[in-house]
């Protein structure tokens, strides 16, 4: 009985001291949702980050930077379509109002109805240009459906820009990506913007996992 009884204040005694150090977490890390700009901000011992989820609800956390400004948008300017589901932002006050756009590639098939796409309220859209492959050959490709896609999109009147998928490790590999980028967006007049694009690659192995 006394050889139970010692483990029952054992098991407490770990129970009390698992509740303060959770206490003292809680008091060293506080986390609040800004309501105005929909941002969540941990601080824990006098550092602020910003937390964010992936597309797979995996939490990730970036440290606030006081040199970088941060963005003055008032999220209770943004609304919901109930029935599309998509979101705007219309701040009459300040002038800023959102436009509703895509990104497509060669993943969306090789017909796209882009007068209906224009119709449906869709303004601008970003064509997938290439990627660089990850794994270690680091092969340029293009995208098999690109000139299709941004003459279609042209053709419709919606304003057009490029992404490339990146996973350049070297200053001159990613020369050589702008490059391929310019070469093959030199015969259209395209209005939209040139994006860089990268992503960590799950589930694999990548060639720019070791990039910092």
């Amino acid at each position: 009985m006394k050889k139970l009884s010692k483990v029952f204040s054992a098991l407490f005694c770990i129970m009390l001291l698992s509740a303060c150090a959770a206490g003292i977490q809680n008091d060293e890390t506080e986390v609040r949702q800004e309501s105005t700009t929909g941002v969540e901000i941990e601080e824990k011992d006098g550092e602020e980050y910003f937390l964010f989820q992936d597309v797979e609800e995996n939490t990730y956390r970036a440290e606030l930077l006081e040199n970088v400004p941060r963005n003055t948008y008032d999220f209770s300017h943004m609304s919901v379509d109930e029935n599309t589901g998509f979101r705007t932002y219309h701040d009459e006050e300040n002038g800023i109002t959102s436009r509703m756009g895509i990104d497509v590639s060669e993943f969306q098939g090789e017909e796209i109805d882009w007068e209906q796409v224009r119709k449906s309220g869709i303004e601008f859209v970003i064509i997938r240009l290439g990627y660089r492959a990850y794994g270690e050959s680091g092969d340029l490709v293009l995208d098999d459906m690109f000139d299709k896609n941004i003459k279609g999109a042209m053709d419709a009147g919606l304003d057009t820009g490029v992404y490339f998928f990146s996973q350049a490790v070297t200053p001159t590999e990613a020369v050589e990506e702008a490059e391929f980028v310019l070469d093959h967006i030199r015969p259209y007049d395209i209005e939209g913007p040139v994006v860089y694009d990268t992503e960590e690659i799950k589930g694999d192995t990548a060639r720019t996992d070791g990039n910092t």
